[in-house]
């Protein structure tokens, strides 16, 4: 019995390492991540990390849907991320200014689809080329506004992927 107690007192402080460990990693920027070779663009220095969290490290961020949509700090212009099953869908929430605004996803390990959607979740404009090319979305609003990106896979596969956000 109490070897039993030790072993899961073990296993509560290891758990808790890893948290740590990951936190760290989560807020230091790009970590390196498994099967991701390709380096992120000199000026992309943000992880988003849909597979961790900071206090439940197995459990996913919900960021599949609008509801849920993970919110993009205004000054946050590029960031990585994956699309890591056949039902993982990202949703990003961020604001554009009026002006040309210009939505890049770049370095895709698969194809992915880019779309962008309004403050009512209407699609407003998507990009569905083919293969890992760049999927780019233009867009120039007259005023200041909530969008929302989302992205997904094409052909159910796994894929990292960087979103790159021009503003003027």
């Amino acid at each position: 019995m109490r070897n039993s107690m030790q072993r899961s007192h073990r296993i509560k402080w290891f758990s808790i390492m890893v948290v740590v460990a990951v936190s760290i990693g989560l807020l230091t920027g790009c970590p390196d991540t498994p099967g991701n070779d390709d380096p992120p663009p000199e000026s992309c220095s943000n992880y988003v990390d849909d597979t961790q969290q900071l206090f439940y490290p197995f459990a996913p961020i919900r960021n599949d849907d609008f509801e849920h949509a993970m919110d993009v700090p205004n000054d946050m212009n590029c960031w990585n991320a994956s699309i890591s099953s056949d039902i993982d869908r990202d949703v990003f929430k961020i604001r554009l200014k009026a002006g040309h605004n210009r939505i890049r996803m770049t370095n895709l390990t698969n194809d992915l689809e880019l779309y962008l959607h309004d403050s009512s979740e209407w699609k407003i404009s998507s990009s569905e080329l083919n293969g890992t090319e760049d999927e780019i979305i233009d867009i120039s609003p007259s005023v200041d506004g909530d969008y929302y990106i989302v992205v997904y896979s094409y052909n159910a596969t796994m894929s990292n992927y960087i979103i790159i956000v021009s503003r003027p």
